[in-house]
């Protein structure tokens, strides 16, 4: 958590330009080859 600030995680990644800060209240996050997203029905968040 950010000191001051109201949400609740924080990532860096490596970027074209550098680095970039991602804030958020929830972050859902995915690492390897395949997705195993099947089932959450990210379809209804716009994901």
């Amino acid at each position: 958590m950010f000191r001051g600030d109201t949400c609740r995680v924080g990532a860096t990644a490596a970027v074209a330009f550098g680095e970039q800060e991602f804030r958020a209240a929830r972050l859902l996050m995915a690492a390897g080859p395949h997705d195993v997203t099947g089932g959450m029905n990210l379809e209804v968040v716009g994901m």
